[in-house]
């Protein structure tokens, strides 16, 4: 199977162009690593069997950025690697074809794990933890969860049976669904713009919201492309936008301007 008709059966906006460097093909696509750069993933086929693969580059551009990969961190990366169905040879990424029933599927699948373990060089244990969740979940709790129900974690099994993508919060009783995420650092909006684009990529379509911590620095492009992936957004979770996660959650309108911008 070709590049090109691997990516003809990929969701549009998944595929940036496809591309042959020394004999290999790949697909760009819209993911970023750490610094930046698009990921490209290659098609790789050995014996017959098909993958698509990271021919190590994300490892290999975290050991040039000076982050080791630590005892710690090799098993932070396998457990990435399990919660998205990838598998890791040494340093190099892959997620096999053959058996996957949805193509786009495997793919978000290892473009966020790249993601996630590309952003290792962010992880400061010393930096500050967000109360933006706990306070998102104590906002449904008492103004949505007596009138609809709220699911925590959910995935949707049906086109994610491996629960590699899941919702923090998805309203599923009276009315359609909605799905509220919180964003508390920049990995995390590019997580939860993966998990927008596999739903809509599968005719998932309800409605969503991103709770953003304004100290998370979640701005410039990564908010743009997040902005792109959702239909709205709140700039932390108290006051006036207490009441809109609220409305929102409930299906009701927010009765004032969507922010588009961080304060």
């Amino acid at each position: 199977m070709t590049s090109h008709a691997i990516a003809d059966k990929l969701c549009r906006d998944l595929v940036r162009r496809v591309g042959e460097r020394d004999g290999r093909h790949f697909i760009v696509t819209p993911f970023k690593y750490g610094d930046g750069d698009l990921v490209n993933v290659y098609i790789v086929d050995a014996g017959g069997a098909v993958f698509f693969s990271d021919l190590g580059a994300t490892i290999y551009r975290l050991e040039q950025a000076g982050v080791g990969i630590t005892e710690g961190r090799d098993e932070l990366v396998n457990r990435i690697t399990a919660l998205h169905g990838v598998s890791r040879l040494g340093d190099v990424l892959n997620k096999q074809l053959n058996d996957a029933p949805n193509v786009g599927a495997s793919f978000i699948s290892l473009c966020a794990a790249i993601t996630r373990i590309s952003n290792l060089e962010l992880i400061d244990a010393r930096r500050k933890h967000s109360a933006l969740p706990a306070t998102v979940d104590g906002v449904l709790r008492r103004l949505v969860e007596p009138v609809r129900g709220i699911t925590r974690d959910w995935v949707n099994a049906d086109i994610d049976p491996d629960f590699a993508f899941p919702v923090d919060f998805h309203a599923n009783t009276r009315g359609e669904g909605r799905n509220v995420f919180t964003v508390t650092s920049r990995e995390k909006g590019v997580h939860v713009s993966a998990v927008c684009n596999f739903l809509k990529a599968n005719n998932r379509y309800d409605p969503t919201l991103a709770v953003i911590d304004v100290e998370g620095g979640v701005t410039g492009r990564p908010l743009r492309q997040l902005q792109s992936a959702v239909d709205e957004i709140c700039f932390g979770a108290s006051g006036e936008e207490e009441t809109r996660i609220a409305a929102f959650a409930l299906g009701e309108p927010l009765n004032f301007a969507l922010r588009s911008e961080r304060p």
